[in-house]
């Protein structure tokens, strides 16, 4: 038992040994980086990043795109409106209907009145 004691003991102070040893070799990997890649290193080690990066781009673009889509819905009603209340597009469009369903039906007997 005093073996295994010895043995454990060895082996938690080596493995301190290397992890100061890996510590200081990070330390001199850190020096060189950039000052923008050190500012962005502990990101590094946060959990779940990828998902955090994509809620935090979604909430820094909400506004424009709520705004964008509030516009174009807008763009969108008043499009249908002025159709809705032009009586001649509604004309060519009626035209259009007739001649589309002339063209498709064309040659055809019995069709009742389409």
């Amino acid at each position: 038992e005093q073996h295994h004691l010895e043995a454990f003991s060895a082996q938690v102070l080596q493995s301190e040994a290397e992890r100061d040893r890996e510590v200081g070799e990070d330390e001199v990997r850190i020096e060189h980086l950039h000052s923008l890649e050190r500012r962005l290193l502990p990101f590094l080690h946060v959990p779940a990043l990828p998902e955090k990066v994509k809620i935090h781009h979604v909430c820094s673009t909400y506004k424009a795109l709520a705004d964008s889509l509030l516009d174009n819905y807008s763009l969108a009603e008043t499009a249908c409106q002025v159709v809705q209340e032009s009586p001649l597009l509604l004309d060519v469009l009626a035209v259009t209907l007739q001649i589309a369903s002339y063209v498709k039906n064309f040659g055809a007997t019995g069709l009742g009145g389409q």
